[in-house]
C-alpha cells in the first residue's frame, strides 16, 4: 500500500525473513532470471529494476540485493526511492538520481 510505513519491530521482522529466503534461494543457485541487454522490455516493477539492468547491461545475483535495498526503503520510509511520473523517468531515476533519505 503506497505511503504505508511498517512499524520498525515489523519491518525488522520483514527484513529477516526475506534475508532469509534470499539468501536460500542464492544458495541453490537461484537468481533473477536474465534479461537481453538489447531488450527495453522488463518483467516486474520498474522501481525495482537494478542500474545495471535500466542501463542495459547484465547482471547477475547483484540485481536481487538492489531489489532488497529498495523493498527495505519501502518499508521504512512508505514510498520506493527512486519513482517517477512514468517508468521512463523512474529508470533515468534509478541510474542517475542520487539516494536521498527522508
Amino acid at each position: 500500500m503506497p505511503g504505508r510505513r511498517f512499524p520498525l519491530a515489523s519491518a525488522r521482522f520483514y527484513a529477516a525473513e526475506v534475508l532469509l529466503a534470499l539468501e536460500y534461494l542464492h544458495m541453490m543457485g537461484i537468481v533473477a532470471e536474465p534479461v537481453d541487454a538489447r531488450s527495453s522490455s522488463f518483467v516486474g516493477t520498474h522501481e525495482y529494476v537494478a542500474p545495471e539492468v535500466a542501463s542495459g547491461g547484465g547482471h547477475g545475483a547483484s540485481v536481487d540485493w538492489w531489489a532488497y535495498g529498495v523493498f527495505l526503503y519501502e518499508l521504512l520510509y512508505g514510498r520506493t526511492p527512486f519513482v517517477g511520473a512514468t517508468n521512463e523517468a523512474t529508470l533515468r531515476n534509478i541510474v542517475r538520481a542520487p539516494l536521498e533519505c527522508p
